[in-house]
């Protein structure tokens, strides 16, 4: 496998490829986790709160900017 930026995958996405989602959840999983955790110290909170802020990002690729930023930076908000 390759090696994509955001950017890339987040384009993936929008054009379909749902492959593009799933290397985005892998990569940022674990921080969007431990932030949650952080934030409710349940661990089966966290992975629920984790995977709500992943379903919002998939509900909303279409207003991701690319020259926002890397979407890990995006992602953290979404917590909150």
């Amino acid at each position: 496998m390759t090696y994509d930026d955001d950017a890339q995958l987040v384009r993936r996405c929008r054009e379909g490829d749902d492959r593009g989602f799933e290397i985005l959840v892998r990569r940022y999983q674990g921080p969007v986790y431990h932030v949650a955790l952080r934030m409710v110290r349940d661990p089966e909170e966290a992975r629920d709160l984790a995977q709500t802020v992943f379903l919002k990002i998939y509900q909303h690729l279409d207003g991701y900017e690319e020259y926002a930023g890397r979407v890990r930076y995006r992602l953290i908000p979404g917590l909150w």
